[in-house]
């Protein structure tokens, strides 16, 4: 009688161990029926959509120029205050030079003098000082600006050593990046277009879009950075702009 318990417990833990597997497995295939439902309902989603990035281009010529000098002269400690002089003879030179080439004293700001102790290993009591000083020109006569700067070395006859360095800026980027990125996206959906027409079907409505930086490049420049770019070194330069854009497929 007792081996006939146990046998028909055995049985049943076996039918309940079956049930339960059972209904594990059937839980299973209805997560599996879920997640590739939705997977595929994702994809399909994904499907409908391409992403490019179009660009614009604009050239423009810089409206502001920046223009700086600086010279220097060797010093002895003892003969400091001659050697003052001789800077401030210098400064005074270069000053009516601009003056004769057309700038005006609101144009023209000069610094202090600067006089760094030369080091050395000697221990000789008469020290060697560098003396320094600059002179910066600010104006909207680009061109002046730039004819300027290539020919004021010539005051190196006079026995200035200067050092020269022109910088051009465009004050109308802000302006000129609202119509670029128009045109960016203008150039973006004809791309897109383009990738539609290869598969049969058409382009829909804008889904995200967002504007790239800006790069202002001298002309002919291909040296984009990821983090903007802005070339000072030549009046004439060319403006992009970068849109990347999701459209919807039709």
């Amino acid at each position: 009688m007792e081996e006939t318990n146990n046998t028909n417990s055995s049985h049943n833990y076996l039918r309940f161990g079956l049930i339960w597997l059972g209904v594990i497995l059937a839980l299973g295939m209805v997560l599996m029926t879920i997640i590739g439902s939705f997977t595929f309902l994702r994809s399909k989603k994904l499907g409908d959509v391409v992403s490019v990035t179009g660009s614009a281009t604009k050239d423009v010529v810089g409206d502001k120029g920046n223009l700086y000098i600086s010279f220097s002269r060797g010093a002895k400690v003892d003969s400091l205050g001659a050697d003052y002089k001789l800077m401030n003879n210098d400064a005074n030179t270069i000053i009516n030079y601009l003056k004769k080439k057309g700038f005006t004293d609101a144009d023209i700001t000069i610094s202090s003098i600067s006089a760094n102790q030369v080091w050395d290993d000697s221990e000789k009591l008469n020290k060697d000082y560098d003396l320094r000083q600059s002179i910066e020109v600010n104006s909207t006569n680009v061109n002046l600006i730039d004819t300027t700067s290539k020919n004021i070395t010539m005051l190196a006859d006079d026995g200035i050593v200067l050092n020269v360095n022109a910088n051009y800026t465009y004050s109308k980027l802000a302006d000129e990046r609202v119509g670029l990125l128009s045109s960016a996206i203008d150039d973006a959906r004809a791309r897109a277009e383009a990738i539609a027409d290869k598969s049969g079907r058409r382009i829909g409505n804008i889904q995200t879009a967002s504007s790239g930086v800006v790069q202002v490049l001298a002309p002919g420049s291909i040296e984009v950075q990821d983090y903007g770019s802005y070339d000072t070194s030549t009046i004439n330069k060319t403006i992009m702009v970068t849109a990347k854009v999701s459209f919807s497929f039709k």
